[in-house]
């Protein structure tokens, strides 16, 4: 009972029915277990009350990013149904276990929400600031995927282009890092890949079927 409510029944020795009970802490009601003309035992649980100002973000990387995640490190979250919201946070906890069938590592990343702008249960993208140091990096668009192969189209002289198996690592803003298989200083085809890998393999049959034309030929 409010403090203010005991002193006033000790002052004036009379019953009052209504009470007033201040919260201690501001929020919104995300929880009610208490209903009108219910009998109120002490211990328990009348209204649950929920501070939005600041949030938890839950994100899940990759396995090959799992590396590159500290506490502390600096956080960007954007979200789809709001093109202009942009806001700061920092990972807070890294959960010690990956997901099995994602192969997913889960941080937990905390962000001021004073406006009120992040709801629970949306769903929100995150960038984190990694230094992965220097590193060749191409567009994904040039990045083929063929099982668990990566491909990329190299353009070689003579204008031709070469199909090289590549190994990449960390991905961001439509552009992703080439860790072998690229040099610096090479182009790599970002458009119609689909062309390329198509007549790629087509030169790579006639040449087979010509190669095994060439010994002997027709006798007659």
């Amino acid at each position: 009972m409010p403090e203010s409510f005991i002193k006033e029944l000790e002052r004036t020795k009379k019953v009052q029915r209504l009470i007033t009970l201040e919260a201690p802490v501001s929020g919104f009601v995300t929880g009610k277990e208490v209903f009108s003309g219910q009998r109120v035992e002490p211990g328990m649980e009348l209204l649950i009350l929920t501070d939005f100002s600041r949030v938890w973000v839950e994100a899940d990387f990759y396995e090959y990013e799992a590396g590159e995640i500290q506490t502390g490190q600096a956080a960007e979250l954007f979200s789809s149904y709001d093109p202009g919201l942009s806001l700061k946070g920092r990972v807070t906890y890294i959960y010690p276990y990956l997901n099995p069938e994602s192969r997913t590592l889960r941080a937990r990343m905390e962000f001021s929400n004073e406006a009120l702008h992040l709801k629970p249960g949306m769903f929100v993208d995150v960038r984190l600031d990694l230094d992965l140091g220097e590193s060749v990096v191409i567009p994904d668009s040039a990045v083929m995927y063929s099982g668990q192969r990566k491909i990329v189209f190299v353009n070689t002289e003579g204008g031709r282009f070469e199909p090289r198996e590549v190994r990449v690592g960390a991905g961001s803003n439509g552009r992703i890092q080439v860790l072998s298989g690229v040099s610096a200083g090479e182009h790599v085809a970002i458009k119609a890949n689909f062309l390329l890998d198509s007549e790629s393999r087509l030169q790579a049959i006639i040449q087979g079927a010509v190669k095994k034309a060439k010994p002997g030929g027709d006798k007659k």
